[in-house]
């Protein structure tokens, strides 16, 4: 409540005194307890309670037969005949059908799905309440690389090889082979890394095909596919002098035989074989001479 303060002041001219009053506020009572103290008791509360109850929650659902899973869906596999559909459904019907949706362990799914060399990603996705979902990515070749008399093995653009024994030639890809005892062709090494650069420059040109290379320490051939006016195809042979990783590591080696490849289409010029001497020098050799 308020207060009236009554205090007297005496004049200058006697004993005169004037009364004056003085309005006091009242003192405001501290409260029991902070705001502040208030939201940290709750929250050390929700820090004690919600792990429990999520652990309860856990235990009930991890323990529920409605979460038993009862499909495997794969996709990304639908036209592809080098992995079979019923084999990865089989492995990951193995892993997971039957078992409850939270406790089927991916990363072990993956890495044995992974051990086909054709599949280069999978996604594993949990539907619920009772879904498993495949999704398969394949590798896509840009060569074959043969290793052998009879083997041979597919690349794909990072340089990684799959495929094993391949016997049936799908696709219409450069065969490339390596006599000088496999020194060179080492799968992912830095001469795979900038020969597919040089392969990708020649594709993106767009001047004639590459249908075979072979390679050796210290030179090469290339067989190259073009066509004349007639509609008619040749097939010239390049041969370079210089050491693979030399030759293919330079991007001048792509443009100058791809300038020499449309000229030769172009003009409807039968070629026989095509050099690349030591010294950076094209040669053409054709049915009238070089």
């Amino acid at each position: 409540m308020f207060e009236f303060l009554k205090f007297k002041k005496k004049t200058s001219k006697g004993s005169l005194h004037k009364t004056k009053f003085l309005l006091k506020m009242p003192k405001e009572r501290a409260p029991n307890a902070s705001p502040s103290k208030k939201t940290g008791y709750l929250i050390g509360i929700s820090v004690i309670i919600l792990p429990i109850l999520c652990g309860y929650l856990y235990y009930f659902l991890s323990h529920s037969a409605a979460f038993n899973v009862s499909e495997v869906l794969v996709e990304g596999l639908e036209n592809e005949s080098f992995v079979s559909v019923d084999e990865i459904k089989r492995l990951a019907e193995e892993k997971s059908l039957g078992l409850n949706i939270f406790k089927v362990h991916l990363n072990a799914l993956e890495k044995e799905i992974l051990q086909n060399t054709w599949i280069r990603q999978v996604v594993l996705k949990k539907s619920f309440p009772k879904t498993l979902r495949v999704q398969i990515f394949l590798r896509e070749p840009v060569l074959f690389v043969q290793q052998g008399e009879h083997k041979f093995s597919l690349m794909d653009e990072h340089g990684a090889l799959f495929g094993g024994a391949l016997k049936v030639f799908k696709w219409d890809l450069p065969i490339v082979s390596d006599i000088s005892g496999g020194s060179l062709w080492l799968e992912n090494s830095e001469f795979t890394k900038f020969f597919l650069v040089w392969l990708g420059r020649w594709k993106s040109a767009g001047g004639g095909e590459i249908a075979a290379i072979e390679l050796n320490k210290d030179g090469g051939k290339i067989l190259i596919k073009y066509e004349l006016l007639d509609k008619k195809h040749v097939f010239p042979v390049v041969y370079f002098s210089e050491k693979p990783p030399e030759f293919f590591g330079r991007s001048s080696s792509c443009v100058q035989l791809q300038q020499v490849v449309k000229y030769l289409t172009k003009e409807s010029i039968v070629s026989r074989q095509i050099l690349v001497t030591g010294d950076k020098k094209i040669v053409v050799k054709t049915d009238r001479g070089s």
